[in-house]
């Protein structure tokens, strides 16, 4: 019931943005993801199987409560300065 609202903000939110930062080539949109103090775990789960489908996992990551910038930030660190692609392989699953 509360998302009805938090709707109603983001695009108040959006509204305002594009109003004063918009052009021709640049839109915006503020989004408030539909999650509660109830379901975070849930939505979490659900979206992380989605991640492990191809799907973004900047949305798993944002509902845990890491910033997009935290994100490439540590991304960054892992890949190029550690290189922890070539130390820690994921285990092969049944579809790969």
């Amino acid at each position: 019931m509360m998302m009805i609202l938090g709707n109603k903000y983001s695009r108040f939110f959006t509204f305002i943005i594009n109003s004063l930062y918009a052009n021709s080539n640049i839109n915006f949109k503020y989004m408030i993801l539909p999650i509660s103090y109830y379901d975070t775990s849930d939505y979490i789960k659900d979206t992380f199987k989605l991640a492990q489908s191809g799907y973004s996992y900047l949305i798993p990551s944002l509902a845990i409560g890491i910033t997009q910038k935290d994100l490439v930030n540590l991304k960054d660190l892992e890949n190029k300065s550690l290189k922890m692609m070539e130390k820690l392989i994921p285990l092969s699953s049944a579809y790969t």
